[in-house]
């Protein structure tokens, strides 16, 4: 290093400042360096101040938006959740509900179709009955088969045919 002074105003200009430069600062007082990666401009020292408070508060308030509105998502969820909860659990109730009327109805039926079933039996012990008092025996298919009248008559809208058979 050479002992010449040189002014400031005479160092050669740089284009650019990366890593590891310095920065010179004169005071007029004493003259010091400044390594470039601890060099920091406050707002007080920038033209551009008011555009980076106004952004700032931009941010803040799109922020506080951005809460807010994931708030209200996250309310409206649990809403629409305890909502659909709360179906589920009245549809379950009516769809139990349903099921055990149409089990009640279904075991209604079974009954009904066996007392049908038992008053059938009667009838057709009847029919037997009243027939073995007329002919005095149950009628084989050759008696009536013999029979030579017979009177149609419909009952429930099916028909029917008593048949007539002359006796000694």
């Amino acid at each position: 290093m050479s002992n010449i002074n040189t002014g400031i105003s005479q160092l050669p200009v740089a284009n650019e400042i990366i890593n590891g430069d310095y920065l010179i600062i004169d005071n007029g007082i004493e003259t010091r360096r400044l390594d470039f990666k601890d060099f920091i401009l406050g707002l007080s020292n920038v033209t551009f101040a008011a555009t980076v408070t106004s952004n700032y508060y931009d941010i803040a308030t799109l922020s506080s938006y951005t809460v807010n509105a994931i708030n209200g998502v996250y309310t409206n969820m649990n809403t629409i959740s305890t909502s659909i909860e709360t179906e589920i659990s009245v549809l379950s109730t009516d769809i139990y509900t349903d099921i055990y009327a149409i089990t009640a109805n279904v075991v209604s039926l079974s009954s009904d179709l066996d007392n049908l079933s038992t008053k059938v039996d009667t009838v057709s012990t009847n029919l037997n009955t009243l027939s073995s008092n007329f002919y005095g025996q149950t009628p084989t298919a050759a008696v009536l088969a013999a029979s030579t009248h017979y009177i149609k008559i419909r009952i429930n809208n099916t028909n029917y045919a008593l048949l007539l058979s002359a006796t000694s």
